[in-house]
């Protein structure tokens, strides 16, 4: 199974996501700051990052990221 580290600070996105994504067969695994997505990114490997680029610890670590 894939796995996907989401890193969303909104509940209601991260639950919209995880039921997205879990229903597609991903292995859904959340993060709520952006130091808790380092840290895990540290310790495992994922197939894919989803990452809020509003999230304030993540505008913190890496400035503010272009529009997309």
């Amino acid at each position: 199974m894939r796995t996907v580290l989401m890193a969303d600070d909104e509940p209601i996105v991260s639950k919209s996501f995880n039921r997205v994504l879990a229903g597609n067969g991903y292995a859904v695994i959340g993060a709520r700051s952006g130091q808790e997505a380092l840290d895990k990114l540290a310790a495992e490997e994922y197939d894919m990052v989803f990452i809020d680029r509003y999230t304030a610890q993540v505008v913190r670590l890496f400035g503010t990221f272009p529009s997309l």
